[in-house]
C-alpha cells in the first residue's frame, strides 16, 4: 500500500469518521435461507418444497472493515479522491477474502464513507 503524502493521504478527519461510524444506527446485512418446512432444517435452493427464509445478521465495525477502508484510502487518487481498486487487488494487498471485502464495502457505503458507482465496461468506482 502507498502511504505517501499527496497519494492516497489519509487525513485525522477520515479516521475519526471511521471511528464514529460504528456508533450511528447499525448496519444489518440481508441473509436468505433456504428451509425444509416439514423437518425445519437448512437445504438447497433446488429441493422440493423450499422456503425462503431471510433475516437481518448485525454487522459491527471490524478491523477487516478498517483495513479494507485503508486500502481504499491508499489506492484513490488525490485531487479526486477516486479509487478504482477491484476487489482482487484489496484481496491480494490485504489477504482477507473477496466476500469479506464485498461485506466490508457495503458498510463502508452505508455508513457513508464511501460513494459507489459503477462505470460500463470499467468496473466500479469507488469515492472516499
Amino acid at each position: 500500500m502507498n502511504f505517501k503524502p499527496g497519494f492516497g493521504q489519509i487525513t485525522e478527519a477520515m479516521v475519526y469518521q471511521l471511528a464514529r461510524a460504528d456508533e450511528d444506527a447499525p448496519f444489518y446485512l440481508e441473509r436468505t435461507v433456504w428451509v425444509d418446512p416439514t423437518t425445519g432444517a437448512a437445504c438447497k435452493k433446488s429441493a422440493p418444497n423450499a422456503e425462503a427464509t431471510t433475516y437481518h445478521r448485525p454487522v459491527n465495525l471490524t478491523p477487516k472493515i478498517c483495513l479494507v477502508y485503508m486500502a481504499l484510502l491508499a489506492g484513490r487518487h488525490s485531487q479526486t479522491g477516486q479509487s478504482r481498486q477491484s476487489l482482487q487487488r484489496i484481496h491480494e494487498v490485504t489477504g482477507i477474502e473477496r466476500r469479506t471485502i464485498q461485506y466490508a464495502i457495503r458498510f463502508l457505503v452505508n455508513k457513508r464513507l464511501v460513494y459507489k458507482e459503477h462505470v460500463e465496461g470499467r468496473g466500479n468506482v469507488y469515492t472516499l
